[in-house]
């Protein structure tokens, strides 16, 4: 009977208006309020349902009883009420929640969170007094039996409208449900975006640091050469070297982009996150976090920190070249000493290094506190999820959003560039407009064709481009940086010839400098004494000669024989070249590890080989397993990069200018290596290729650095493309035939069309000899789709 379940409804309410205030934990009280009118909704869809079974069997009676009052009242007019009350409840429910976000962001106090708490108890308690007393006064303004059947009279002929009311608050229970996941979703978001703030100002303190203690021990070591300078100027050059080697390099770079990133993953992605409430509905607003987040700190807090890690760099760099200068004013000085000549201006001068790098410091410093000032300010005003509540305007707002918002997610990289160009080059707004439409006009094949088009090298170009791009090891005078993988090979050859298995498997991406590093090693430590093997191709070692085919079970059997008397080195590069139909990759990798197994006690092997390809035989034949170490190559110190552009732009005396025909400074040269770098994910062989295809020629032994941005590559790779460009990609180089025989009749059912179209659009090339290989200038950004679609490891 609806009377008793109405009984159950008020004896419910009762309790929770007595229960709320006793709660102190306004987490609990959180959960006990959505609980409530959880529970209320259930207690007022059960006081419906049994009055509406009731107004069946009244209606086809007539009956005008004061029970069929009650049952009618109950399912036509005390309906709407009961669910003005569940909405009410369910706005003061969310208004609760958005309040707990925007006191976790600093935006309210617990003073008036409470303020807040107790208007809800007060307007709840008295809404739930209203809804009874409403009940009671028109069933007794209707019990008479003349009123009840004025009253019942209109309503036998209507529809019984229970069944609206009932959908409707079933729905309410349901949005309470979804008002907690999202507000708990939100306070999850919170608590990374803190994470992430925190991330941010530490690495931003440990550079203001670290630029304090060089500052601080800079006025100690002037102290020290202005007392020791007279006197003992030798003890000068002991007391400098030990300083100098007190300053440690710190890439605050990459443990901090490794750390932010793993942040930003755990953000949700689309997330309908409710902002208002108004009536019935609940209006929310689709906000994906992550990309929102990426975004922002990409356009708004990373160009900052690059600055702030470039202020800290040349502050420590430019302090060891003082004490280097000083240094050598010393040793210059030991010498004046002992002859007794020009000491009084030596004396003078021996400290000027010092002083003039502490005033650049001081300004460096400054510098560096404006940054932070600045990065803290974004942080404040920006970086938070109450803004989400701001319906005004873009959550998470990039200055100048309206002219590339189209842009954001889909050019990823791209992005920065642009927006970089468009804050130096404010008056052509309108273009770049006019460009980004003309962005979303374009196909996927005209956006890939582009994409080539603009990364080919520029024949005008070719003499300066050339010493760029030639591969491998030529000469020590070109080589830059791999001081510790250099160090640990040497470990290692040291160790094969104190009797340990000596094999070493070198790992990377296309063009991370594997082949150099082998040809370095082999020219350094067994010069005259290795044998290089490549698949179709004339080998000679000690005067015999062979001719290696795809079977590198042959090849290996020639060179165990041929090796006996001697401790020479096996380098075999591109081991993903040695395959074809006849001589599969599996076949050639267990012949490789059983003369591992046989000979790395005399012969020392290396071997390398992509991380994709790796990542393949780890798993089918524990390639690892067989080898004493591995070295990755995938990426080299931003310092080294820069020193190899620089050692190859001199080596083309070529002189580098800017816009007004004058020779860029070394601050801008560091600013251009150090995009390079960061477009490049510190790979030298795509950083020299990539700064190579961004000079022009600009007159007579000049260049200068062209002006045009490179979009990115579309997101092209579908299932099929997907299965034959990792085919491709772990074979290195292959042909149709090949392939033919790996994949069977579905090759020429489906995969020859997708080859033949992915050669027209240039993203395949294919060599005189027939054989098929991914474009050089696309295979890492295709390597990188690949490996976002789980199909490679490009990545280590």
């Amino acid at each position: 009977m609806p009377d008793r379940k109405l009984t159950e409804l008020n004896n419910y309410l009762d309790k929770i208006v007595e229960e709320l205030p006793t709660e102190r934990d306004h987490k609990k009280y959180l959960k006990l309020f959505a609980g409530a009118l959880r529970d209320a909704a259930q207690h007022i869809l059960e006081v419906g349902d049994a009055a509406s079974a009731q107004v069946l069997v009244f209606e086809s009676e007539k009956n005008t009883s004061a029970e069929s009052v009650l049952s009618f009242f109950l399912a036509f007019k005390w309906a709407p009420r009961a669910k003005a009350l569940l909405v009410l409840w369910r706005d003061m429910l969310f208004e609760q929640e958005k309040a707990q976000v925007l006191l976790r962001n600093g935006k309210t106090d617990e003073e008036s969170l409470h303020t807040l708490r107790e208007r809800c108890e007060t307007t709840l308690h008295q809404a739930i007094q209203d809804l009874r007393k409403y009940l009671q006064n028109q069933t007794e303004a209707h019990g008479q039996t003349d009123k009840a059947k004025k009253f019942l009279a209109p309503l036998f002929l209507q529809t019984n409208p229970w069944g609206t009311y009932k959908l409707q608050i079933q729905t309410l229970a349901e949005q309470t449900e979804v008002l907690q996941e999202r507000m708990r979703a939100l306070l999850f978001t919170t608590d990374t975006f803190e994470k992430i703030d925190g991330l941010i100002r530490k690495t931003v303190i440990d550079c203001q640091a670290e630029i304090g203690e060089a500052l601080l021990s800079l006025d100690t070591v002037i102290a020290y050469v202005n007392d020791n300078a007279a006197e003992n100027p030798g003890k000068i050059i002991t007391y400098l070297e030990s300083e100098e080697a007190k300053i440690q390099n710190h890439d605050h770079g990459s443990q901090f982009t490794a750390e932010l990133y793993e942040l930003i993953d755990k953000l949700p992605a689309d997330t309908d996150v409710p902002v208002a409430v108004s009536g019935g509905p609940v209006e929310v607003r689709e906000v994906n976090f992550k990309k929102s987040a990426r975004a922002w700190l990409d356009s708004e807090i990373l160009p900052q920190l690059y600055e702030v890690w470039e202020l800290t760099e040349g502050i420590r760099t430019g302090l060891k070249m003082s004490l280097l200068n000083v240094r050598n004013r010393a040793v210059l000085l030991n010498t004046e000493q002992a002859e007794k000549a020009g000491l009084t201006e030596s004396l003078d001068s021996i400290t000027k290094p010092l002083l003039l790098f502490k005033e650049t410091s001081a300004r460096l410093k400054a510098e560096c506190t404006d940054i932070y000032t600045t990065i803290d300010t974004r942080l404040r005003s920006e970086f938070e999820t109450a803004a989400v509540y701001r319906t005004d305007k873009e959550f998470l707002n990039i200055p100048l959003q309206s002219a590339i918002n189209q842009i954001v997610f889909s050019q990823g990289a791209f992005l920065t560039r642009v927006k970089d160009w468009f804050v130096k080059q404010i008056n052509r707004v309108r273009r770049i407009r006019t460009d980004v439409r003309r962005e979303d006009a374009l196909s996927i094949s005209e956006k890939v064709v582009r994409y080539l088009e603009e990364r080919a090298p520029d024949v005008k170009n070719s003499q300066y481009a050339s010493i760029f791009l030639t591969k491998g090891y030529i000469g020590e005078s070109f080589r830059v940086g791999r001081e510790e993988e250099i160090a640990r090979m040497e470990k290692l050859i040291r160790q094969w010839n104190n009797g340990y298995r000596g094999s070493v498997l070198l790992t990377g991406k296309r063009f991370s400098g594997r082949t150099l590093f082998g040809d370095l090693t082999s020219d350094r430590f067994f010069h005259g004494n290795s044998i290089a093997l490549q698949p179709n191709t004339e080998i000679d070692f000690n005067g015999r000669r062979f001719q290696t085919s795809y079977s590198l079970r042959e090849a290996l059997d020639w060179v165990e024989k041929h090796t006996i008397n001697s401790r020479s080195m096996l380098w075999l590069d591109n081991l993903e070249l040695w395959s074809n139909a006849d001589n599969p990759v599996s076949e050639n990798v267990r012949a490789l590890q059983k003369f591992i197994d046989s000979n790395a006690g005399r012969i020392f092997i290396v071997v390398s080989v992509s991380n994709w390809l790796q990542d393949y035989l780890n798993r089918t034949h524990d390639l690892n397993k067989y080898f004493q170490a591995e070295i990755n190559m995938d990426k080299m110190p931003r310092a080294d990069i820069a020193r190899a552009i620089a050692i190859r732009h001199g080596a083309t005396h070529r002189k580098l200018i800017n816009e007004e025909g004058e020779e860029i400074s070394s601050s801008d040269f560091a600013k251009f290596t150090n995009t390079v770098y960061r477009q490049t994910e510190g790979n030298i062989g795509e950083a020299l290729l990539r700064w190579s295809n961004s000079i022009e020629p600009a007159g007579e032994n000049e260049v200068r650095r062209h002006k045009k941005t490179e979009a990115e590559l579309p997101e092209f790779i579908t299932s099929d493309t997907g299965i034959v460009l990792s085919a491709i990609m772990l074979r290195k180089r292959t042909n149709e035939y090949n392939l033919l025989k790996a994949f069977g009749s579905p090759f020429k059912n489906k995969y020859a069309a997708i080859v033949q179209r992915l050669l027209s659009l240039g993203l395949l090339h294919r060599h005189l000899d027939g054989s098929l290989e991914v474009k050089e200038t696309a295979v890492n950004d295709i390597g990188r789709q690949l490996d976002r679609q789980n199909r490679i490891k490009f990545y280590r």
